[in-house]
């Protein structure tokens, strides 16, 4: 039988002190291993360059908590000091150091972008967060919780030797996650995706196979960039849901696909931020040549042809030009890796293949 919570808890308080202080006794020790891998000199650091801007240019600013500096910019302190597949080493990442004794072979995953990064490193995990759109090869895997709310227990008996999240979702229960084992986060997940596949890849010993991983995904980027030539359109992408209509912006990860694709933005959609909320009012503020659109499950279909049937709306240059692409939403917006850009970059070659100019 498992444990009560009650009893998890305190074990893992106890844990909790039981590795503060032995850590703060190998620091008092002052190991010629820590002080190297622990200087920020020579950490090998996380790459932060914006995959697309030299193409399109850089966003709007605006003063957002979202905006790409705030965002991705502190993943220049992440990373470790030791080489590709190099252990014991130290990570470095949203929420300090992590020593990972030696190369992680049981690794769980408490959110979409974590489990898509270790699948695109060729790990299968041991254990994930039920989350929406789940890929075939994952599906029957156990389950630890649901995004945001882990089962402490369910990951514990799966005896992970490395645990990957990301502080948005989980900085709350950090020093737990971290008594059952190593456990390494990013920021958040959507626009810094890449940034987190790399740090993951740094904590899991696979920064050659992620190399190559990104080298593939941005030649494929550039093959799409070549579609239309110097004539590239401008897009938009929203997603429909229950009370507005959610405008997608540059520091977003369908942004950053569509700007590493190359393609430049209406200036309603160019912001430095995440996503705007509009109304059904303010529908003409979504335009753009090509017009990506995604629709909430929860969303009645009878209030989704109602906005697509207005007058507003059949006013859209992307309507009445019929370059409106409808999207899978738990690819543009739930998905948070690699295979979801790859996704993305599919349905852009579609939109690109058969646009018509207004």
């Amino acid at each position: 039988m498992a444990p009560p919570i009650t009893t998890l808890r305190r074990t893992l308080s106890l844990l909790s002190g039981a590795i503060l202080i032995a850590f703060l006794a190998g620091c008092a020790a002052g190991t010629e291993h820590e002080e190297d891998q622990s200087a920020a000199a020579d950490i090998r650091a996380v790459s932060i360059e914006p995959h697309g801007d030299e193409l399109v240019g850089a966003p709007v600013s605006i003063n957002a908590e979202d905006s790409w500096d705030e965002v991705v910019g502190p993943y220049a302190d992440f990373g470790t000091s030791l080489g590709a597949g190099e252990f014991p080493r130290i990570v470095r990442h949203a929420l300090g150091d992590t020593e990972i004794p030696e190369q992680p072979r049981r690794v769980v995953t408490l959110d979409s972008g974590e489990t898509e990064a270790v699948l695109a490193l060729d790990i299968v995990p041991v254990g994930i967060a039920e989350t929406p759109n789940l890929p075939e090869t994952v599906a029957d895997l156990p389950k630890v919780g649901s995004v945001g709310e882990p089962n402490l227990e369910a990951i514990l008996a799966l005896e992970p030797d490395l645990i990957l999240s990301n502080a948005s979702r989980d900085e709350a229960l950090y020093e737990q996650l971290s008594a059952i084992a190593p456990t390494v986060m990013g920021i958040k997940t959507g626009a810094p995706w890449q940034q987190n596949t790399e740090l993951y890849a740094m904590a899991l010993g696979r920064e050659e196979t992620v190399a190559e991983v990104k080298e593939t995904y941005e030649a494929r980027s550039a093959q799409v960039r070549q579609l239309r030539g110097d004539e590239r359109p401008e897009v938009s992408f929203v997603r429909i849901r229950t009370d507005d209509l959610r405008l997608y912006q540059r520091s977003s990860f369908p942004g950053t696909v569509l700007a590493g694709a190359g393609l430049p933005r209406p200036e309603e959609s160019n912001l430095d931020t995440n996503n705007i909320d509009l109304s059904p009012e303010q529908v003409e503020r979504i335009d753009a040549d090509v017009l990506f659109v995604a629709v909430d499950d929860d969303v009645a279909t009878e209030e989704v042809d109602a906005l697509l049937d207005s007058d507003l709306w059949q006013s859209l240059g992307a309507v009445s030009a019929g370059n409106v692409h409808i999207v899978d939403a738990s690819v543009w917006y739930a998905s948070s890796g690699y295979e979801g850009a790859h996704q993305m970059l599919t349905d852009v070659e579609t939109a690109l293949t058969t646009y018509q100019p207004r």
